[in-house]
């Protein structure tokens, strides 16, 4: 997963929704991005897990001692992966391409 921005682990999910215009609870606007994190899973946080708060994905970007010292913001979803055919037509469209300029030469 890439992220587009990183904040520090002690950002606050208020200021989190104030920069991107998201919707937070007023109890949990002061809550750090780390207690956030350790709130949303029932198990240590690791390196890679995410959490989504509206369209923002929070990855855990650096951990330590059991909180979460840098997140990581992917603003937008990943281009989803080509379907196994779509995949499969497109190298052979390119492979077509390439020897027919192989054979005009």
């Amino acid at each position: 997963m890439i992220e587009d921005f990183f904040l520090p682990g002690d950002a606050t999910l208020g200021a989190l929704a104030e920069i991107y215009g998201l919707t937070v609870a007023p109890d949990k606007a002061a809550m750090s991005l780390s207690d956030y994190f350790t709130g949303e899973f029932s198990r240590p946080v690791h390196v890679g897990d995410a959490v989504r708060i509206g369209p923002i994905a929070l990855v855990a970007h650096t951990v330590a001692d059991g909180g979460v010292v840098t997140v990581g913001l992917q603003l937008t979803d990943p281009e989803p992966a080509p379907a196994p055919g779509q995949r499969a037509w497109r190298r052979l469209r390119a492979l077509w391409r390439w020897l027919r300029a192989r054979l005009r030469r």
